[in-house]
């Protein structure tokens, strides 16, 4: 059931961070700024707004929309490191009847976990408590490349995504290893997955 949990989270929240980062950019082609495609990087505006008019400002609806992706951003990042742990160790488990995972994967796992969702979401709410208010509030990218509390906070918390993942990755590369090795006759990677009718 976790399994489904983290890719279900996953999916849903990809979905989500999608649907704000199109709404964000179709806004942006009506203002006379540049296009933020990631919360770290903007393409500069070239050519003339679209539809431009100074008197209307999306500066709130922006904002809104920049923290509600990096919100969905933080989930799925979690629930992709955690989708790939748990798959791997219910492979282990289906392929080799050795109880997975262990009590020493629960912990660091769980604090890789713990790490991404603490410290996306200090970043995320710090951020949100300095950007203003009205059409006046920043969006979430240009906090972080202008606020030097947010910018650390988001650095670290992209260094710690790349490390989970690395971890996760790497432990998956392990438990595959252990199957070939110690796996029961004839199972094979497809064979030992869950079946998409019963939850593992």
């Amino acid at each position: 059931m976790a399994t489904h949990l983290f890719l279900l989270l996953g999916l849903t929240t990809l979905a989500l961070a999608y649907a704000t980062q199109s709404s964000i950019v179709a806004l942006q082609s009506r203002l006379n700024s540049p296009f933020y495609i990631t919360s770290a990087y903007a393409y500069p505006q070239y050519t003339a707004p679209y539809g431009y008019n100074p008197e209307i400002r999306y500066g709130k609806i922006i904002s809104i929309l920049s923290f509600t992706y990096q919100c969905a951003m933080i989930l799925m990042n979690a629930s992709i490191v955690g989708a790939i742990w748990i798959t791997a160790n219910y492979l282990q488990n289906n392929g080799t009847g050795i109880r997975e995972p262990g009590m020493v994967s629960w912990v660091l796992n769980g604090m890789w976990l713990a790490a991404i969702v603490g410290l996306g979401f200090a970043s995320w709410g710090l951020g949100l408590s300095r950007r203003g208010s009205g059409n006046g509030a920043l969006a979430y990218p240009t906090l972080v490349g202008g606020d030097y509390m947010v910018r650390t906070l988001y650095v670290v918390y992209v260094s710690i995504v790349i490390a989970a993942s690395t971890s996760a990755t790497l432990e998956a590369v392990l438990c595959w290893t252990g199957m070939k090795k110690h796996g029961f006759a004839g199972v094979s990677l497809f064979s030992s997955l869950p079946s998409p009718l019963f939850f593992s």
